[in-house]
């Protein structure tokens, strides 16, 4: 099993987008390579008390990425997955 490489350092004297993508990456990244290699059944697995799976998490920064680009920052309204989903 390969694992997904870390992106590049970030620029520190970049501007705020280029800084922006590039966290993104890295936390994108981050995430990627938590979940990598487990089945589905590792994926919905619960730790300890909390309630919080891999997979509740993995569709939570999904979400959430896509209600600060698709509709606060573009404005656009959701699509799919998200207008189905539970």
């Amino acid at each position: 099993m390969s694992e997904t490489p870390l992106p590049p350092k970030h620029d520190r004297v970049a501007d705020e987008r280029t800084t922006l993508v590039q966290f993104l990456e890295l936390y994108r990244t981050i995430a990627r390579r938590k979940a990598e290699g487990l089945t589905a059944e590792q994926m919905n697995q619960t730790v300890g008390a909390s309630p919080l799976t891999i997979a509740s998490l993995t569709k939570h920064l999904a979400f959430v990425e896509e209600v600060w680009f698709t509709a606060r920052f573009a404005g656009a309204a959701f699509g799919e997955p998200w207008n189905s989903a539970p």
